[in-house]
């Protein structure tokens, strides 16, 4: 959106005397859009499926349902292994096909399921509202985490913890002091186990080397009850397989599985971030040119998982709105795109010295206890960063300028 100016413009300077000026505005990544496209586009009845395993030579293999498309994905789900196992993941195979340990199946479109069609279903320990999702900008940050941290905890608890109070000669609720560092696992009395050690103790005693599973969101994670090596324990996940020793797949059945009300569907509830953008133009009112000289953003992305990602899509996404508020534009007729003969030599995109790359800043809003999550980022940036662009220029030039690309044309029209 762009913000209302408070008060009148100021008197225009000389008209060929370059004038500096600032625009502010912010958003949300999501738009408004009619109510059954908001459901869809605002991610709920998310599903995601993602196994970890562990090799007796201390080897971490993660499987993942999400499809890489340029956003890190398969790249960040590979360093949530380090929480558990003190480093990446070693092996990583993206847009996994093959779940059938899980045995699951999904019957209706997630957006058209009814509290009764829920209620009958979920009596079946194999059914799930959505198996999976797709891999859209940066929301799987949020979602496609959840099953590999959610994977990742079974192994850590049900196999690392158990062999490594083994080894040491201590109980298990010992161990819970325990955290990896520089590669090792150790206690706060300096006693430390390498990976491999422990792997190899954890496949020798049976505990739990792999873990599969499957998770479903609308709003809330779906939750269940799994007996896990003779112990009843509660899970947000609606589907788990598990591997112990070198032993194949064994799937476990749930209970008191709860999922929540299709009729969360209709609240407006979102885990997308939100963004401000601070820009300072210049705009020569003789040439009608403006130049971006800084920009400062501020972002609640929630709990940051890879910082040169985040960096990346703030980047490009601030370009993207260059682009759009004062450069890219095609006539919608004709001499337009169909005519077949535009290209980069005629449609005008940024480049490196139009965005102001060495004079970009932002700062990461901190986190709060009850959204300690990451966010998805996806578009958000550019929603702020184009109104805060035209508010900057009318700012500057005392128009509103309200059809994009805010053109050189179009600001000596306003000013003639």
């Amino acid at each position: 959106m762009i913000a209302p100016r408070i008060g009148s413009f100021p008197q225009p300077r000389g008209k060929c005397c370059p004038r500096k000026s600032i625009g502010f505005s912010t958003a949300y990544a999501n738009k408004i859009r009619s109510a059954q496209i908001l459901r869809q586009q605002m991610s709920s009845n998310e599903g995601v499926a993602a196994s970890v395993s562990l090799s007796p030579d201390g080897k971490v293999k993660l499987r993942h349902i999400a499809v890489e498309i340029g956003t890190g994905t398969i790249s960040t789900q590979a360093m949530m292994c380090a929480r558990w196992f003190g480093k990446p993941a070693d092996e990583i195979e993206s847009a996994a096909l093959d779940w059938e340990p899980l045995e699951m199946f999904v019957t209706l479109n997630p957006f058209v399921v009814d509290r009764e069609h829920q209620e009958e279903m979920k009596q079946d320990p194999r059914w799930t509202p959505a198996f999976a999702s797709a891999s859209s900008a940066t929301n799987s940050a949020f979602y496609f985490t959840h099953g590999t941290i959610e994977a990742g905890r079974l192994i850590h608890e049900y196999g690392i913890v158990p062999a490594a109070a083994s080894l040491w000669g201590v109980s298990e609720d010992a161990v819970a002091d325990a955290r990896w560092q520089d590669g090792s696992f150790a206690l706060p009395d300096g006693r430390s186990l390498t990976l491999p050690d422990i792997a190899a103790k954890a496949h020798d005693m049976q505990g739990v080397t792999g873990a599969m599973v499957h998770a479903f969101d609308r709003w809330g994670w779906a939750e269940a009850d799994f007996e896990i090596l003779g112990e009843t324990t509660r899970r947000p996940l609606d589907g788990v397989a598990i591997q112990t020793g070198a032993q194949d797949w064994t799937r476990i059945e749930r209970s008191n599985v709860f999922y929540m009300d299709p009729q969360a569907d209709n609240s407006s509830w979102s885990r997308f971030s939100v963004a401000s953008a601070l820009v300072e133009v210049s705009v020569n009112r003789g040439t009608g040119e403006t130049k971006l000289l800084s920009h400062h953003s501020s972002l609640d992305c929630g709990r940051i998982l890879v910082p040169e990602f985040v960096s990346g899509q703030l980047q490009g996404g601030i370009a993207m709105s260059v682009g759009h508020a004062l450069y890219e534009g095609l006539p919608l007729y004709e001499g337009g795109p169909g005519q077949g003969d535009w290209n980069f030599n005629r449609y005008r995109l940024p480049r490196g010295k139009d965005v102001a790359v060495w004079k970009q800043t932002v700062n990461y809003l901190p986190t709060t206890e009850e959204e300690n999550f990451p966010k998805g980022i996806a578009e958000v940036v550019q929603n702020p960063t184009v109104p805060a662009i035209a508010n900057a220029v009318a700012d500057a030039v005392g128009h509103w300028i309200r059809d994009l690309p805010i053109t050189p044309e179009k600001i000596k029209e306003v000013l003639s």
